[in-house]
């Protein structure tokens, strides 16, 4: 089994749920969160999070694509 590590950054405005919609779309896909860092400044959400994703059989478009 191939996997890749990739570094997912969000921003813009912090609101209820963001978090919470971006862990339940990578639930749903073969990745493994490595770590989280959230920054709130401002009203302004920096979300970031270190993720290992299963690579085998499929190219890095469609992985960035997921």
């Amino acid at each position: 089994m191939t996997s890749q590590t990739l570094l997912l950054t969000f921003s813009g405005t912090d609101r209820p749920g963001v978090t919470k919609t971006l862990f339940a779309t990578l639930a749903a896909h073969p990745v493994t969160v490595l770590d989280v860092e959230q920054l709130v400044v401002r009203g302004r959400l920096v979300l970031s999070a270190l993720v290992n994703v299963e690579t085998s059989g499929i190219g890095n478009d469609e992985i960035m694509s997921r």
